[in-house]
């Protein structure tokens, strides 16, 4: 057998486990629906590429705003 199909074998056969509903893996923890308690969503927008097209103004920047916080909970944004 070569690699490519022991590859895709392999692939086939994790098939089967590559999707698990949340609500049966919080059926099975203890702590229910408080596995998870926060959500955090990275978007990769190409900003560059939008701000050169922008303009070609030296004071073209970004910076973020609307931001609602609807979270009782002490959390920290980064920005990398």
């Amino acid at each position: 057998m070569t690699l490519l199909q022991q590859v895709q074998d392999a692939a086939l056969v994790s098939e089967a486990h590559s999707h698990y509903p949340l609500y049966e893996i919080q059926g099975l923890s203890p702590l229910k629906q408080e596995l998870i308690d926060h959500i955090l969503v990275f978007e990769n927008y190409p900003i560059a590429e939008v701000m050169g097209q922008a303009g070609e103004r030296d004071e073209a920047t970004f910076g973020i705003r609307d931001i609602e916080d609807t979270n009782r909970r002490t959390m920290t944004l980064r920005s990398c």
